[in-house]
């Protein structure tokens, strides 16, 4: 919501999204105790956790083994109450930060009446900073690289990157860096892209570019699995279970968030059918009877000459084959992407009207910079297709 409307209505938006080198092994445990006790938590709890991390203790085995050292800092591994503690330590981090914040007006007003401004998004340590200005969210780096250095957090600048909406923006060198505390973090031009919790995340052409980096993964899972998805050892049957347990998951990732046109829809079901294609592995049918000279054709991809019989058409091999993987694929019970996309995102909707009525997710649905106090002006020529539009029609 905040790409496509900050978009249609010229709205400038710039986003950090931070990387902290080696989060769950870095933070202090004093840190997450202080944090456990400020945020409410019992202190018989905060005594029993912390005491399941008193005495600890490690060695490191090469080609002999080191004597053992205490471990003081980070969670632990394959436990599922880390990150628990990770999110508790986080939120300690943000309440400091926002406070800031809050003051100095840092980040998106999504509400005319609400005084409240989204500033970031987590998802434990996968950060993203949200705000109007490159100022602000070189700021905002900033205020959070100070706070975080007192908990055993580093930022770690390589994979730390800004990305921002503004198409006439033009860095007088490229890469552009900026600089935050003692570090410098790139400026990725408009065009640029970065992965935020399995999404391409871009301000450029957003669909595209996300639908096309999921229907590339789901080849390489494909290629993968290709030598049970395409061997004619396992029923039928078995395979599409597989491949509608592996690949189809890979491909509709997120895909509520998707905002479908025309050509993204023939794009998803170009995909799938190739893949189905290969998996049923009919070959082209061998069609009898001599040719005249007059009808040979020197063209591979027509009708190519064996003696007295020649292979089908391409285009025909093409229907025939698409025709019956789609329907042996439908008969076993399975959807078309295209359906499953659209029906998820139907569920998505009500989720977000039903359920989370409050959170940001129903507040940028909600949103019109119209009438939120901001300078905002439509584009001409009238706006992209909408992820709303499917839910009017």
């Amino acid at each position: 919501m905040i790409q496509e409307k900050s978009w249609e209505w010229q709205l400038p938006v710039w986003t950090a999204t931070l990387d902290f080198k080696k989060a769950f092994d870095s933070v202090s445990h004093e840190s997450m105790w202080m944090a456990m006790s400020s945020q409410g938590v019992p202190k018989s709890y905060v005594d029993l956790i912390s005491s399941m991390y008193c005495g600890q203790s490690a060695t490191v085995k090469t080609d002999v083994e080191s004597k053992p050292f205490d471990i003081e800092r980070g969670t632990k591994q394959g436990d599922p109450l880390s990150s628990l503690l990770f999110n508790c330590l986080s939120e300690e981090i943000f309440r400091e930060c926002r406070a800031k914040w809050g003051k100095r007006k840092y980040g998106l007003r999504l509400g005319f009446a609400d005084p409240e401004r989204l500033t970031n998004l987590r998802f434990a340590d996968d950060v993203m900073l949200i705000g109007a200005t490159l100022t602000q969210v070189r700021r905002m780096l900033g205020d959070i690289v100070e706070v975080a250095k007192r908990t055993g957090l580093e930022l770690h600048p390589q994979k730390t990157k800004i990305l921002h909406n503004v198409e006439s923006r033009r860095p007088r060198k490229s890469p552009e860096y900026t600089k935050v505390g003692d570090v410098e973090v790139e400026i990725l031009p408009y065009t640029g892209s970065q992965k935020y919790l399995g999404r391409k995340f871009t301000f450029s052409n957003q669909a595209q570019v996300e639908i096309e980096a999921r229907i590339q993964a789901g080849w390489n899972k494909f290629w993968l699995f290709k030598q049970e998805l395409l061997s004619r050892c396992y029923p039928i049957r078995d395979r599409l279970r597989l491949f509608s347990g592996t690949v189809t998951p890979t491909i509709l990732y997120g895909c509520a968030s998707w905002t479908m046109t025309v050509s993204l829809k023939e794009k998803l079901r170009s995909a799938q059918r190739r893949m189905l294609r290969m998996i049923l592995g009919s070959p082209r049918k061998q069609l009898p009877g001599p040719r005249d000279d007059a009808d040979a054709t020197t063209n591979n991809n027509t009708n190519i000459q064996y003696g007295t019989s020649s292979l089908e058409p391409w285009v025909a091999w093409v229907r025939r084959t698409t025709h019956t993987a789609e329907h042996i694929y439908t008969k076993f019970g399975y959807d078309s992407w295209v359906d499953m996309q659209r029906r998820r995102k139907v569920e998505w909707v009500q989720h977000v009207h039903n359920d989370s009525v409050g959170k940001w997710s129903y507040r940028s649905l909600q949103w019109d910079p119209d009438i939120t106090g901001s300078i905002a002006k439509r584009r001409p020529h009238g706006p992209r297709r909408r992820w709303t539009d499917d839910m009017k029609m």
